[in-house]
């Protein structure tokens, strides 16, 4: 038994193996191998890092273990080791707290000063979305000589921009960016009537040109027309982080101005922005989930049927993961980053697609003997958190 300080707190009747050299060295060596498996791309180091670490200590001290995977700790595992940094994942990492502190104050005074309600009150976001990749061992079979292509190629990626309103009860139709103007599998295909907008560019990136297309297009008239339903003045405020790809908010404003956008604060949207609060992560959770029921439809090997999900699977699966998204969450989440702007307080907010997602898993590899592991899970249902979105990194 270890005796003194460990890396998570001081020992008594468990050691929480964060001095012992066996188990401390079996977890950096968990780090090396992402770090060998995903080379720079590395997503979200520092979640799997203490993913990983809950995970071991409570394999050590079972129903007892109340080991908290804390920044001091791993700033302690760092220093032991010799790791000089680790990625801090999103836009969490230059965050500007005391812009972030003081702008619900000044949102408050807007919608004040425009007399505007909760109706009325708008966020909207970029995504990137890897709509093929499947996690890394996870749902191949143990013999299957193919099980480890999957997850490091199948990298077809897509930017998805979602739109709200306060209440949640105005979701937008996403706006879904690929590589190919014409794909293959919209031939023939009315696009009017699919349930999201479909733009193209090189990368798949938004661009200051189809931003400012759809916001003209196709965000002005769906807010009047929902504000004519609801019987309120149409008027609205659109708020946005400093992406590259957003214009500026004076280009972005309805003829008769009473419906803009206007600009976040740089570095605030990992703390305040309503969509980087919990609904982007349940939304990708959904269409992560999706794609493994699909999957199990399909009753074909993993590695063949990811090569048959085509733009237009990738498109319906947009609009069900962004209907599973309740009035509740997004309500909560508007409340979590700019709650104090607003007269309700904040009661709370849980997110539970993942664990959902990881229940199906095992469900999965009870009746195919397949191997799943619950960090994998963790790893792929984050793997494109950090996608980027546009040609060029913002402030945020």
């Amino acid at each position: 038994m270890c005796s003194g300080r460990t890396g998570f707190r001081k020992c008594s009747t468990h050691c929480l193996w964060g001095d012992h050299a066996g188990h401390s060295n079996q977890l950096y060596k968990h780090l090396l191998g992402i770090y060998r498996l995903f080379g720079q791309d590395t997503p979200n180091d520092i979640t799997l890092l203490k993913v990983q670490a809950q995970k071991m200590s409570r394999q050590i001290n079972g129903d007892d273990d109340t080991f908290k995977a804390s920044d001091g700790w791993l700033w302690r595992f760092q220093l032991r080791h010799g790791i000089k940094s680790i990625t801090v994942s999103g836009e969490s990492k230059s965050a500007d707290v005391e812009s972030a502190a003081a702008y619900p104050t000044i949102l408050q005074d807007i919608i004040d000063a425009e007399g505007l309600q909760d109706e009325q009150i708008y966020n909207a976001d970029e995504t990137g979305l890897y709509y093929r990749m499947l996690p890394d061992k996870t749902l191949a079979e143990k013999n299957d000589p193919r099980q480890k292509t999957g997850f490091k190629k199948a990298k077809q990626r897509v930017t998805v921009l979602l739109a709200c309103n306060k209440t949640g009860h105005h979701k937008l139709k996403p706006l879904v960016i690929g590589t190919a103007k014409n794909p293959h599998a919209l031939h023939h295909v009315n696009r009017s009537t699919l349930p999201v907008v479909y733009q193209s560019s090189k990368n798949a990136w938004m661009t200051a040109y189809i931003f400012k297309d759809c916001f003209f297009k196709n965000f002005i008239p769906a807010v009047r027309h929902y504000l004519r339903q609801q019987k309120l003045e149409e008027k609205a405020i659109l708020l946005l982080d400093n992406c590259p790809a957003h214009p500026p908010a004076s280009t972005l404003s309805s003829h008769d101005g009473k419906i803009k956008a206007v600009h976040l604060p740089k570095n605030t949207t990992s703390i305040i922005q309503p969509l980087d609060q919990g609904i982007i992560k349940a939304f990708k959770s959904h269409c992560k989930r999706k794609l493994i029921t699909n999957l199990l439809d399909s009753a074909m090997p993993p590695t063949d049927y990811i090569q048959t999900v085509t733009m237009k699977d990738v498109i319906f699966t947009t609009h069900y993961a962004w209907g599973q998204i309740t009035t509740s969450t997004i309500d909560n989440c508007w409340k979590k980053g700019l709650g104090s702007a607003f007269d309700d307080d904040f009661l709370g907010f849980t997110e539970t697609d993942i664990t959902e997602a990881v229940a199906k898993y095992n469900d999965y590899a009870g009746e195919e003997d397949l191997e799943v592991d619950p960090t994998s899970v963790e790893l792929w249902a984050t793997c494109d958190n950090d996608l980027p979105t546009s040609e060029n990194k913002s402030d945020d």
